[in-house]
């Protein structure tokens, strides 16, 4: 997880675009979004009735990656938001990067 966000942001997440939709919600939590279409998606961050601020997710398959035998699919995410009012963000972010986290061992 980062401290500080820009305005734009490219993550490589290993999965794929299903499984990616399906953890969306989770993660998203309780802010209002949608579903632009079958690759992205929009986020809105703060109070809507003053001016929101607002994040969109965009995603493409990408090389799957290589270990010795296995091969695990990837994507490209990039993030888009709407100002640079950090505060918001970074909040947002907190959270889901916590829900969106795979680990093993």
């Amino acid at each position: 997880m980062l401290n500080d966000y820009s305005s734009s942001f490219v993550r490589l997440v290993v999965g794929t675009p299903a499984d990616w939709r399906a953890r969306l919600p989770d993660a998203i939590g309780e802010h209002v979004w949608e579903f632009v279409d079958e690759n992205s998606a929009r986020v809105v961050l703060g109070d809507e009735s003053a001016l929101p601020h607002v994040l969109v997710m965009n995603w493409s398959i990408i090389d799957p990656v290589q270990i010795a035998l296995l091969r695990l699919p990837r994507m490209e995410v990039s993030f888009q938001y709407s100002t640079n009012a950090n505060n918001a963000l970074y909040s947002f972010m907190k959270r889901f990067d916590l829900h969106m986290q795979r680990g093993g061992g």
